[in-house]
């Protein structure tokens, strides 16, 4: 999805924390790492965030995977960094 579509003029040049939430359907193994790496770079490219470095990015807030009941789905959830540190 394009950040235009978000309603977002300009990436979010502000630190967010990255929460996750992956279901499968199947019983194949993945490598957690390599899923959050793609999803950071798509963030970038669709221009939701200016870029996943850890300025950006300083910390993730929850990230889960599983194998879905029925049907597949990732959930991303961006909130600012507050003075409290979440």
């Amino acid at each position: 999805m394009q950040a235009r579509k978000l309603g977002l003029k300009t990436p979010l040049s502000v630190p967010v924390t990255l929460s996750l939430e992956v279901h499968y359907a199947d019983r194949r193994r993945r490598d957690l790492k390599n899923i959050v790496g793609t999803i950071e770079d798509a963030l970038v490219a669709a221009g939701v965030i200016e870029d996943d470095a850890i300025r950006y990015l300083p910390a993730y807030a929850d990230i889960r995977a599983k194998q879905a009941q029925e049907k597949c789905y990732l959930w991303v959830q961006l909130k600012p960094v507050t003075d409290e540190g979440s």
